[in-house]
């Protein structure tokens, strides 16, 4: 037993008579909370047979003592702590009906178990999911914002990549007065006399047959700036271009990354670091052009500080990737988007009779030229031409399409939605622990799983804590 030292029991017949100690106390009745002062006293007696779980003892206090203001005892003999159920009177005697108070008995025992926590309002774990609180329907809304990796949104600004075709296809970047002159240069008599050895002097309606966009495979317009090996000079065609331009290097890949500092949800600090979790937060991340990411709420609840944005564009297609990362390099997000645009570039020539098709007379009229029979070679080449402005219509070349610049236009935000949960209970419901305890470790509210207990008591009394630990008690 947990006490000890009692004195004999004093047997007089059917009659047995000890001490009880009466309190005035106050108590829950799963909590483990013993007076701890305050004792009256009494002997008492009681008529065989009587139990020690619930017995009923009679008390010789005369008519004048009313002990209904004791509502708590101990009897040393049974070493058992009792709540008094009722007091009734009856042949000058009082008689106190009594039951076990099993936590308070069964105390030190008890603190001795090893047991599964669930809940404990001393210690616990934060992180853990406590449904215990439903939300109230309040919303609170925030977000964190980065500046736009987009330097620009204006057209004039920015850099151009244009595709060139040689033997290969080679891409360079402009700036848009370098891409100005690029093309004033490639549509001017400089460049046509430098095409058709000056013969477009002698034959003005050959520029009509030029187009140099032909060698033009491509011209993207992406919102920043950025260089590459600097060049002088640009081969299109069958001619060289004079003008400042860098090649792209390499993969004609560039990077970029945001860092965005992260909002925690406003009760997580007081009440648990599960809320920063779904369905009590939500993330949406706003990043123009890739539009509203709905991000992955637990690797979001379990980064440290900052959502990473890290942005990569091909310059050669003006394709964009977005990857959104968390935590230790956690990808929440993979998007694609366009992120240059398409630039459009026309010239108006005869359909079918582009500089690949008037080369061949072109060429034939040379040959008469260098055989010293102009009139020949003016006869020939006029031919050409005038057969080509006569059978056919002029119609638009082009190169691109057109792209839209309000995809790129607002700020990148990481939108934070934080659901409110009703105020808690901490010192009656507790927190969730889960995890092995030592009880005596522990005081104040406190909930167990699989109470399986080893205790030297009645096993009317062994249920009885199981139920009271598994429902939970108070160790106080």
């Amino acid at each position: 037993m947990e006490g000890g030292g009692n004195p004999p029991f004093i047997l007089r017949g059917d009659i047995m008579a000890f001490t009880v100690n009466l309190y005035t106390f106050s108590k829950k009745v799963n909590s483990t909370a013993r007076p701890s002062s305050g004792a009256t006293p009494y002997n008492c007696v009681t008529k065989e047979p009587c139990g020690i779980l619930s017995p009923t003892i009679g008390l010789n206090l005369g008519l004048e003592v009313n002990p209904h203001q004791f509502n708590y005892a101990y009897i040393p003999e049974f070493d058992r702590y009792y709540f008094v159920r009722e007091w009734t009177f009856q042949n000058a005697l009082w008689y106190a009906a009594l039951e076990v108070d099993v936590l308070a008995s069964w105390k030190i025992s008890i603190g001795a178990q090893n047991c599964y926590v669930l809940r404990s309002s001393e210690n616990y774990d934060g992180a853990i999911v406590d449904t215990t609180y439903p939300t109230n329907g309040i919303t609170t809304l925030e977000e964190s914002t980065v500046i736009s990796p987009w330097e620009t949104d204006d057209i004039a600004d920015g850099m151009f990549v244009v595709g060139v075709a040689g033997q290969s296809t080679t891409y360079y970047l402009f700036t848009y007065s370098g891409l100005n002159l690029f093309f004033d240069y490639i549509f001017s008599d400089l460049y046509a006399q430098d095409v058709t050895n000056d013969w477009v002097n002698i034959f003005p309606q050959l520029k009509s047959q030029l187009n140099p966009l032909q060698y033009i495979t491509s011209v993207m317009w992406i919102p920043f700036v950025t260089t590459g090996t600097a060049v002088t000079t640009i081969r299109v065609g069958w001619a060289d271009v004079p003008v400042a331009a860098w090649e792209v290097d390499g993969s004609g890949l560039r990077y970029g990354q945001n860092d965005f500092i992260l909002h925690r949800h406003p009760l997580a600090a007081t009440r648990g670091e599960y809320l920063n979790n779904a369905p009590y937060s939500r993330y949406t991340l706003f990043y123009p052009p890739w539009g509203v990411i709905q991000l992955d709420a637990d690797i979001v609840a379990n980064s440290d500080t900052t959502i990473s944005a890290i942005w990569g564009v091909d310059l050669r297609t003006g394709q964009g990737t977005l990857t959104v990362a968390g935590g230790v390099g956690h990808i929440t997000s993979w998007t694609h988007s366009q992120v240059g645009l398409h630039y459009q570039v026309s010239q108006v020539i005869n359909k079918g009779y582009g500089a690949g098709n008037t080369f061949l007379p072109m060429i034939s009229a040379a040959a008469s030229l260098g055989t010293g029979n102009v009139v020949g070679a003016i006869t020939t080449a006029a031919s050409e031409i005038g057969n080509a402005v006569a059978s056919k219509i002029p119609s638009a070349t082009t190169i691109g399409s057109n792209g839209g610049l309000d995809s790129l236009r607002g700020i990148p935000a990481l939108q934070y939605e934080f659901k409110d949960i009703l105020f808690e209970d901490l010192n009656h419901r507790g927190r969730p622990l889960c995890a092995n305890r030592d009880i005596n470790m522990l005081t104040g509210f406190i909930m167990v799983a699989d109470a399986d207990i080893s205790i030297q008591a009645t096993k009317a009394e062994q249920d009885s804590i199981r139920s009271y630990m598994e429902g939970g008690f108070f160790y106080e």
